[in-house]
This record gives C-alpha cells, sequence and structure tokens, in this order.
C-alpha cells in the first residue's frame, strides 16, 4: 500500500484510542458527580471532606509530636549547658546556687 494510505489509517487509529480514552474519563466524571452530588444529597461527608479532615488530623498529630521533641531536646540542651557551666564556675573556685528541694 501507498504510504499515505498508511499514514491515514493510523491516524485514524491513533483517534479512535484517544476518542475511547476520553470517552472513558467522560463516563468516569459523571459517575463521580453523581457520587458526590449523592453524598451532599443525604448529608454525609464526602470523600474529598473526609481526607482533608484525615490530613488535618494528620498535620495536628505530626506538629504535636514535633513540639514534644522540640521541648525534649530544648531540656537536654540547657541541662547540658548547666552541667558545663557549673564546672567552669567550680575551676574557677565558684558555685552554683542550687534548690534543695
Amino acid at each position: 500500500m501507498p504510504a499515505n494510505i498508511d499514514r491515514l489509517v493510523a491516524e485514524r487509529e491513533r483517534l479512535a484510542r484517544n476518542s475511547a480514552i476520553v470517552t472513558g474519563m467522560l463516563k468516569t466524571q459523571q459517575v463521580s458527580d453523581w457520587h458526590e452530588r449523592q453524598y451532599h444529597r443525604t448529608g454525609g461527608p464526602t470523600v474529598g471532606e473526609r481526607q482533608a479532615d484525615e490530613a488535618e488530623l494528620e498535620l495536628q498529630m505530626a506538629n504535636a509530636s514535633v513540639h514534644e521533641l522540640r521541648r525534649a531536646k530544648m531540656r537536654e540542651l540547657v541541662a547540658r549547658d548547666d552541667l558545663r557551666w557549673e564546672t567552669e564556675l567550680n575551676a574557677m573556685g565558684l558555685t552554683v546556687s542550687k534548690d534543695r528541694a
């Protein structure tokens, strides 16, 4: 067959594949829209709303975890600095006043 016919056949096959893909995507979008409307109509949360709520909860938990880790690291740093300063003062014949509770 001539090259122009081969090109025409290949082009038509490509257009048919692309058309099938677009048709499938449109059907999926219609089904998704219908489900979203049903959730709104029944008052239930949508999948996106549930995911947003879960993401917010995860962020809050991660924030709390990071906050506790930072607090622990800061306490450790302050304790190390206190010990170093006490050692330096003791070397100079001075002392740190401590509460005896």
